[in-house]
């Protein structure tokens, strides 16, 4: 966690001091809207649930439209069930899973030089994950009192990689980023060999780069 904690104050300490060469820089703030399930070998059909999450970026430009971009980012990721199997009980259970991440993906980005007012981008990268909280809701499917409690199944780190597109804009003086990414987690959630379960997400989000 001490890794983490570090990373967080170098990218925060960059974002807030606009270094001398700033046109080499450019510190960034998101929000996201997010739709996120499992993937795996589980015998439960996962669905997917909504969620958003923030963070902060640092671009670090290069010629040529190229830029590595470093992220400080709090997301919710899980999934929902109307067939899950719990603790071995027979019955088939409602659930929803919950779990809190702070996530630094380091992507590599290039904006391509349109020469018009919106200036598209693709991106992709690995992504190492922290996870900060997990809980698990469930229910019978005929419904009834929905009980809740702490998943200490869930492993304490998640890493797989992330792939999206956007595009830039000056909206107001501002230069607005809008765009859409996927995330595809490649480690076993659970440690459970016989029937690992993955993170995958779908994501639309905005923000704003500071130039």
């Amino acid at each position: 966690m001490r890794t983490y904690l570090a990373a967080a104050i170098i990218l925060a300490f960059l974002a807030a001091v606009r270094p001398a060469r700033a046109q080499d820089f450019e510190p960034g703030l998101q929000v996201a809207l997010s739709a996120t399930t499992f993937s795996g070998d589980a015998n439960t059909e996962f669905d997917f649930r909504t969620s958003f999450g923030a963070g902060v970026t640092l671009g670090i430009v290069f010629p040529g439209g190229f830029s590595i971009q470093p992220e400080l980012r709090y997301v919710i990721k899980g999934a929902t069930s109307d067939s899950a199997i719990v603790s071995n009980n027979p019955t088939p259970l409602r659930v929803k899973s919950t779990i809190a991440y702070l996530e630094i993906p380091v992507l590599l980005v290039y904006s391509f030089n349109s020469g018009g007012r919106f200036r598209p981008r693709v991106f992709a990268g690995p992504y190492l994950a922290q996870k900060l909280d997990a809980t698990i809701e469930w229910s019978l499917r005929s419904g009834g009192l929905r009980q809740r409690e702490s998943d200490e199944s869930v492993s304490t780190t998640d890493f797989g990689f992330t792939v999206g597109a956007g595009v830039t804009t000056d909206i107001i003086g501002e230069r607005v980023l809008f765009g859409a990414r996927a995330s595809f987690g490649r480690s076993d959630i659970r440690n459970r060999p016989d029937a690992p379960l993955h993170n995958m997400g779908l994501e639309i989000f905005t923000g704003i780069v500071f130039e």
